[in-house]
C-alpha cells in the first residue's frame, strides 16, 4: 500500500477511427477547439496542486510533507526527518506514489488531448499501479490548464512516405515492447535478439506509457525528434536513445502513428460480494483496510502536524471536508459539508448501500472506464480496494457500525 513519511495519520495514479493523419493535424472534438486561457491555467495548476506529485512545473515549491512523492522516496532512501521505527513501519507498508513523470516539456503535448485528459482521465501507464487522479475540473478550467501546459498546434512532418512495415519491424528489432504496451496494435513481445531494457531499470518501464496514446498525444515532428534523441526534447527523459537514424524515426513513427488498432474489450465493473456472516469488528476494519490506504489522505492534524491529509483539511482543489479514518469516533463523524452540517459515511441510499462503500466501488467503475456521476471513486488516483476489503467494511456497518 502506500504511505507517507510524516507521523501515522498521513501513511498515506482506440479503435482506429482515432488514426492521426500523417500530413494534418488531428481533427479535434467541438469542444476541443475552445481555446484556453494560459494566465488562468497556471493559476490552476496551483490551485490542483499539480506539483505534490510532478516535478517540473514553473510553481511555487512545496513542502516536502505535502508533495507526495517526494516524501515517499525519502521514507524509501530512509532519509526522512523521523525515528528509525517509524521509518520501518511506513517503509513496510510503501508501494505506491513512488515515481511520477515530471512535467518538464509539457510543450510537447497537444493541448486538446490534455483537457480531455484532465477531465477523463485513463491509465497512461498501465505498469505504474497510480493513475491520474479523477479531479473536480470542469470544460473550461481544463482547456486553461491544457493552454498554459501545451500546445495548441504541434509541429507536423509529411510522413506518407515513410514505411510502417518497416517501422513495426524496427520496432520488435528494437524491443519497444520490454517496456511499452501498444493497446490494440497486436505487437507481441521482442523477439530473441531484440534490445530490451535491462530488468534492473524499473523506474524506465513503469514510467513507459501505452503507446495507443501517442497519435493524441504527441505531433508527428516532435515524435520523430522523440525517437531520435529523446533528451533534446526532455531534458530529464528516461528513455534511452537508440541511435535511430532519420528513415529510421519516420518509418517508426508511421508505425506508431498509423498502425490500425483493435477496439478495447469493456471491463467488467465486479459486485459486492455478499456480507459475511461472522461478526466483524472496527479493529479489524480499521486494520485491514483503512490504516493500509485511507489514512493516507484522512487523517487528523494533532496525528500529522499538519492539515490532515487532503481528504481532512482539503488538496488537490477539494475543499477540506474534516473526514478523519483515525478511529472510530472520526469515521462516525462523518464529513463536514460547506454549510457547517454533518453528513454520515454510513448513511445508505435506497438501494442500502452504504456512502462509504459507494466510493469504493465506484473506484472499480472508474478503473472499468465508467465513472459514476456525482461519485468520486476512493482511494483518489489508487487501486481499488479489493471485494474482501470492501465487504469487510460494509459488514461491520450493517452490524451496526460499532467499536
Amino acid at each position: 500500500m502506500t504511505t507517507s513519511a510524516t507521523p501515522i495519520g498521513w501513511m498515506t495514479t482506440c479503435a482506429a477511427a482515432a488514426l492521426l493523419c500523417l500530413a494534418a493535424p488531428a481533427v479535434a472534438t467541438p469542444d476541443a477547439k475552445a481555446k484556453g486561457d494560459p494566465t488562468r491555467g497556471a493559476r490552476l495548476v496551483e490551485q490542483f496542486q499539480c506539483n505534490r506529485c510532478h516535478e517540473g512545473l514553473a510553481t511555487k515549491p512545496i513542502d516536502v510533507s505535502r508533495h507526495c512523492v517526494r516524501c515517499h522516496q525519502q521514507v524509501r532512501d530512509g532519509t526522512i526527518d523521523a525515528p528509525p521505527a517509524a521509518i520501518k513501519e511506513w517503509r513496510s507498508r510503501l508501494v505506491h506514489l513512488l515515481q511520477t513523470p515530471s512535467l518538464t516539456a509539457s510543450k510537447r503535448f497537444r493541448a486538446a488531448w490534455l483537457a480531455d485528459f484532465l477531465q477523463h482521465p485513463q491509465d497512461l501507464r498501465p505498469r505504474l499501479a497510480a493513475t491520474m487522479p479523477r479531479l473536480n475540473i470542469n470544460a473550461r478550467q481544463a482547456r486553461d490548464i491544457a493552454a498554459w501546459l501545451g500546445t495548441a498546434e504541434p509541429p507536423r512532418v509529411d510522413l506518407r512516405d515513410a514505411d510502417p512495415a518497416r517501422g513495426r519491424q524496427l520496432f520488435a528489432d528494437n524491443g519497444c515492447a520490454s517496456c511499452h504496451a501498444f493497446s490494440g496494435a497486436r505487437v507481441g513481445p521482442p523477439p530473441p535478439g531484440a534490445r530490451r531494457t535491462p530488468e534492473a531499470q524499473t523506474q524506465i518501464r513503469a514510467l513507459a506509457p501505452d503507446l495507443k496514446h501517442t497519435r493524441r498525444r504527441l505531433g508527428s515532428a516532435t515524435l520523430v525528434q522523440w525517437l531520435r534523441s529523446p533528451k533534446s526534447v526532455k531534458k530529464d527523459a528516461a528513455m534511452p536513445d537508440f541511435g535511430l537514424s532519420k528513415r529510421d524515426a519516420h518509418d517508426l513513427a508511421r508505425f506508431i502513428l498509423s498502425t490500425p488498432l483493435q477496439r478495447p474489450v469493456a471491463r467488467r465493473i465486479p459486485r459486492r460480494l455478499p456480507p459475511l456472516q461472522r461478526r466483524v469488528h472496527f479493529e479489524e476494519v480499521a486494520t485491514k483496510v483503512l490504516r493500509q490506504t485511507c489514512w493516507h489522505c484522512h487523517a487528523e492534524p494533532q496525528e500529522t502536524g499538519d492539515d490532515g491529509g487532503p481528504g481532512y483539511g482539503g488538496g488537490f482543489g477539494f475543499p477540506g471536508r474534516a473526514i478523519s479514518l483515525v478511529d472510530h469516533a472520526g469515521v462516525m463523524a462523518g464529513a463536514v459539508l460547506p454549510d457547517g452540517k454533518r453528513q454520515s459515511l454510513i448513511q445508505r441510499d435506497r438501494k442500502g448501500v452504504p456512502r462509504l462503500v459507494q466510493v469504493l466501488m465506484a473506484r472499480h467503475a472508474e478503473v472499468a472506464g465508467r465513472p459514476i456521476p456525482g461519485v468520486r471513486g476512493m482511494p483518489l488516483g489508487l487501486p481499488p480496494l479489493t471485494l474482501q476489503q470492501i465487504r469487510l467494511v460494509e459488514t461491520w456497518i450493517r452490524q451496526g457500525a460499532r467499536p
